[in-house]
């Protein structure tokens, strides 16, 4: 059956025609923080911005380019045991590693892939990433790793899908641990990332976009992977109610590509409370970061 969508409504000053999008129904967008569903809502002291509570280890770790950043934890002892291993994937010959890349020789396609030495913030970054949702067992392996791999793609998830289900795939089949998307900081069992992949639209939004709690605002992390700014609501609104808004108002983004300007009123229905939109620049995060997004911020504040 398909699940009935709610709408969202904008309220131009000029008081022309609203415009209705199509969001999701309060049973998809509600909190959960452990079971399956929308984004929940994560603790700022423990964000995507600083997953292992040490902006340090990220900086020395995190490659120079930007874009779509995957982290797999392996148990790789070295680079040459993992080309090896790679090269003899079935069919064998396929794929192989060379140059910092991983090559589809078949396809005549291929993903930037960094290789690095284990790392002991891992564990916690999996952890708080993970947001419950990942089980004991593969964390007791994660803390085992022994190296790791970046991998790299372009900054749209929507076009990348396909390339990322292709080589993610491969991962698993060599020992990889879990995945972690380290631009926007959350973490997922090979089974639920590849179930959100090969999902809905609205899967596709919960496999690379998080919700943060701060102390004045709640933000989200990752619309960047969409093309589109965050969005943020001030910390005076109920955690779950503010994740409920903060997935729909996202989504809706996503799917219908509404126009907004600053100076607009969005609600969900007429009868809902209305929100004043305003684009602000993304200021939590540095240009060139991997989480800072360069569409910005909607900041919704109550009218």
């Amino acid at each position: 059956m398909r699940k009935k969508a709610a709408t969202g409504s904008i309220r131009r000053e000029e008081k022309k025609p609203a415009l209705q999008g199509r969001g999701l129904s309060s049973r998809d967008c509600r909190f959960m923080p452990t079971g399956e569903g929308a984004c929940a809502m994560t603790d700022s002291d423990q964000s995507p911005g600083d997953p292992a509570g040490d902006r340090s280890w990220f900086a020395e770790n995190r490659p120079e380019q930007s874009g779509l950043l995957i982290c797999v934890p392996g148990p790789w002892k070295d680079r040459e045991e993992f080309l090896i291993q790679v090269i003899e994937l079935e069919p064998a010959g396929r794929y192989v590693s060379m140059g910092g890349l991983l090559v589809d020789l078949e396809e005549k396609d291929h993903v930037i892939l960094d290789f690095s030495p284990a790392d002991p913030g891992m564990l916690r970054a999996f952890t708080i990433a993970g947001q419950g949702r990942i089980p004991q067992e593969t964390l007791d392996r994660i803390q085992e790793h022994s190296s790791f791999v970046f991998m790299h793609f372009p900054l749209d998830i929507r076009a990348q899908r396909d390339r990322v289900v292709k080589f993610t795939k491969l991962l698993p089949r060599l020992g990889g641990m879990a995945v972690k998307i380290d631009s926007a900081g959350i973490a997922h069992t090979w089974e639920r990332w590849f179930k959100l992949l090969n999902g809905s639209l609205f899967d596709l939004y919960c496999s690379t976009v998080v919700l943060i709690g701060g102390h004045e605002h709640y933000f989200s992390c990752g619309m960047h992977h969409f093309g589109l700014p965050e969005s943020a609501l001030p910390t005076s609104i109920p955690v779950e109610a503010a994740a409920d808004l903060m997935n729909r108002f996202n989504f809706w983004r996503i799917a219908d590509a509404p126009h907004l300007n600053s100076g607009e009123t969005f609600s969900l229905s007429q009868d809902d409370p209305h929100y004043r939109l305003t684009l602000k620049a993304d200021s939590e995060h540095e240009a060139g970061e991997p989480f800072f997004n360069a569409h910005g911020v909607w900041f919704l504040s109550a009218v």
